[in-house]
């Protein structure tokens, strides 16, 4: 079994170490994929396009070009960064009612942690390496996503089984159902995707219960967690889809004299193949209210991705009352609930694209809610799940998406 610690190795599909590996990182609580021979190939590229447009320049061009290290570094800062970020957001638990709410605030992300960092973490952890992270029984919470440059991919599955199709971690990837999120698209995934338009939240809930998705559908909890894995664009593709942009940010420099740096995505997907018990302290997610979301359409197409190059990541979730015990840090307070954040008059979300959306249903359609699961094992109920009324909500446009700063 591979080791997924700080960072992660990887190999071509004929089993050929990279000499600089794809890279798993943590800055500032977000988890970064980083592909460094891809980055190092899009330098050199880039690099040598702007030294021949430079040489074959005009004087008068070259008179407005003013500096050319200034054009070069926006060069590489716009086209050639290699990375995405995933920060695992605090937020509100919606009610589990039947009805479908719109997306709730974001809160800071939860403390993110080095598994091989953790002293006292159970072994099956250290095995599998990864990130840990804190949080209380039936919270909730949302993955944000952040490109930087070069797209990639990215499949995430809860308990080993993919949150976007219902499939297991093993199927692989695969564009009938689409089992992964195209990150130049999907700023944010909020639960279980159960049809086109919704899904269901994802919440906390400790292994050995029965109340996890991974329980429901498997019968078992060997997984936990959250898996993900990036895959990259192939190079050959985005080299020749970026062309233009690189000749008219070569005509907007020489013309105005200035040096915009601009954004372009990059997408994530997620998979893997590594599975150990459940430990104490450790939890999964299960199913909780349902939420307007949609999941979008890899414009693409499965075969621009390169799936000989991948860097997976295991992310454990830890309950908050051992999290001191691990990491000697306290755990994040619990956060408010949603009728005391309704109540106060804040408003919730939702998001606006003209990208095409996934349609139909999946595997996880019918599954249980937790507080359906609750109330059949126990009798009662989610806490503070009574039905709200948002009298607020803030539309965002997927134009809005590159304006939002960084944490």
């Amino acid at each position: 079994m591979p080791s997924f610690g700080s960072f992660a190795r990887c190999a071509t599909e004929n089993g050929e170490i990279l000499p600089h590996p794809p890279m798993i990182e943590i800055d500032n609580d977000r988890l970064n994929f980083r592909f460094p021979d891809i980055e190092e190939a899009m330098h050199t590229r880039l690099t040598a396009w702007c030294r021949a447009k430079i040489s074959a320049a005009s004087g008068e061009e070259l008179t407005r070009l003013k500096s050319q290290e200034v054009f070069l570094d926006n060069v590489l800062s716009r086209f050639g960064k290699v990375q995405a970020s995933v920060s695992f957001i605090r937020t509100l638990r919606i009610p589990d009612d039947g009805r479908s709410y719109p997306l709730p605030p974001g809160f800071e992300p939860f403390p993110l942690r080095h598994v091989d960092d953790i002293a006292g973490v159970p072994a099956g952890w250290r095995k599998t390496g990864g990130v840990a992270l804190p949080m209380h029984p039936a919270e909730a919470m949302w993955l944000r996503f952040q490109c930087h440059g070069y797209p990639l991919i990215l499949r995430i599955a809860a308990g080993g089984i993919c949150a976007v199709s219902g499939q297991k971690w093993e199927t692989g990837l695969t564009s009938d159902p689409q089992n992964y999120l195209n990150l130049q698209r999907q700023p944010w995934l909020d639960g279980f995707r159960v049809d086109e338009d919704t899904v269901r939240q994802f919440i906390a809930m400790p292994l050995g219960k029965g109340l996890t998705v991974e329980s429901e559908l498997t019968g078992q909890e060997s997984w936990g967690g959250l898996q993900l894995q990036a895959f990259p664009l192939k190079l050959e593709r985005y080299w020749h889809s970026i062309l233009p942009d690189l000749a008219a940010e070569w005509q907007s420099t020489v013309a105005k004299s200035q040096y915009g740096v601009g954004e372009i995505c990059m997408s994530v997907e997620c998979s893997a193949s590594f599975r150990e018990p459940s430990a104490v302290g450790e939890m999964g997610l299960g199913a909780g209210g349902k939420m307007r979301q949609q999941i979008y359409v890899d414009d693409q197409g499965i075969d621009a991705w390169d799936r000989t190059v991948s860097s997976r990541c295991y992310a454990r979730l830890c309950l908050a009352e051992e999290w001191t015990k691990f990491t000697g840090e306290k755990a994040p307070h619990e956060p408010p609930s949603a009728k005391d954040y309704s109540d106060a008059g804040l408003p919730w979300f939702s998001y606006k694209s003209d990208a095409p959306t996934m349609t139909g249903e999946t595997t996880l359609t019918g599954i249980s809610s937790v507080n359906k699961l609750m109330k059949q094992k126990v009798g009662v109920g989610l806490p503070d799940n009574e039905t709200l009324f948002p009298l607020k909500t803030k539309v965002i446009k997927s134009k809005d998406r590159k304006q939002v700063s960084e944490f």
